[in-house]
């Protein structure tokens, strides 16, 4: 292991952590911020993973799981609101 993984990971963790307010409340980023974060860092976490930095993989892979369950939150209330918007019109 060299120390390198250590301090990447070590800082992907903060941003783990710095994901959760957005994972749990009801404000939410938009769609295409999401998705276009969790494509990024997903690149990244395969990039570590062909250098063998094995710990920042896992903590990248980490992050991008975080946001794609944000991108499909968003998808969710982006629907919802569309229905009511439609049900709202049709009255």
């Amino acid at each position: 292991m060299i120390w390198q993984d250590l301090v990447i990971a070590t800082a992907q963790i903060f941003f783990i952590v710095a994901l959760i307010p957005s994972l749990t409340t009801k404000d939410k980023p938009a769609l295409t911020t999401s998705a276009m974060n969790m494509t990024l860092v997903w690149i990244v976490a395969v990039t570590q993973f062909t250098l063998h930095l094995w710990f920042s993989t896992i903590t990248a892979f980490a992050i991008g799981v975080g946001h794609m369950t944000l991108t499909i939150q968003k998808a969710r209330i982006n629907r919802l609101e569309k229905t009511a918007s439609a049900f709202s019109d049709s009255r």
